[in-house]
């Protein structure tokens, strides 16, 4: 079983961009414990010595200061310019992650604004594929959660499945009726179908429509024949004349006896 690969090289701990402030904060506190540079973050900052200091004192004191200046310099070098320039360097490294925390949860809260409106007003407009629009919609959700910002999975398929249009909507009918709701693997399986059928439907429709001008407009037709939506193809049109012709046939026989 392989253990997770941490930092172990300052270079190797990644810039804070804004979105990643969870893995960046994670990556920054193993690598201070690992190079024995978290004592400041640990303890508090010792008393400010004086001429009646002991030895120990002034140890623990060089010690802490030391830890203090080294983890700040880490912290900086794993900034963007951006944010260098944005957060002022306090006295202690605990207050300058406080400070880009501060930093970074109001950029998140502005984020998730945007990214919540994003989500619920999105729609299908029928470009491209269902299946990948309902994809991008959990997209949009994970990176929502990513922000430490929680709703219920039914939330998001309720969304996506109303954001789908009017030719869905038997899909809606059928989710709402449903005790045990779907999950994304099932949403999207299920969408996936219906986009097949109705694609399917389209086509038949666009063949019969090219093939069939200038048809009478009594019904709908397939090979010069007339058939009813609600039941099998039926060729009334041909054989219903050609009965009538066969039964004349027959009767003009009768009376010639």
């Amino acid at each position: 079983m392989s253990s997770k690969a941490y930092s172990t090289s300052v270079l190797d701990i990644p810039l804070l961009t804004g979105d990643n402030f969870k893995k960046w904060l994670e990556e920054m506190e193993v690598y201070l414990c690992l190079k024995d540079l978290d004592l400041c973050l640990r303890e508090k900052k010792p008393a400010d010595l004086t001429n009646s200091s002991t030895i120990a004192e002034k140890n623990e004191y060089a010690s802490w200061e030391t830890s203090n200046r080294k983890s700040i310099a880490v912290i900086k070098s794993a900034l963007t310019e951006t944010l260098k320039d944005s957060v002022k360097i306090p006295e202690t490294a605990t207050e300058y992650l406080q400070a880009i925390r501060a930093k970074f949860n109001s950029s998140k809260k502005a984020q998730a604004g945007d990214l919540m409106s994003k989500l619920t007003s999105s729609k299908f407009d029928g470009n491209g594929s269902a299946r990948e629009h309902i994809l991008e919609m959990i997209s949009l959700g994970n990176k929502i959660k990513g922000l430490d910002i929680n709703f219920d999975d039914d939330f998001l398929v309720t969304l996506a499945i109303n954001s789908l249009p009017e030719a869905y909507k038997p899909l809606r009918f059928t989710y709402n009726a449903l005790q045990n709701k779907w999950d994304f693997d099932e949403l999207i399986k299920v969408v996936t179908q219906e986009e097949g059928m109705i694609n399917r439907n389209k086509v038949e429709s666009a063949y019969f429509t090219h093939h069939h001008k200038g048809t009478s407009s009594k019904g709908p037709h397939r090979n010069g024949r007339r058939f009813s939506k609600k039941s099998r193809y039926t060729p009334y049109a041909k054989e219903k004349t050609h009965q009538a012709g066969k039964g004349k046939t027959e009767n003009t026989g009768q009376k010639n006896f």
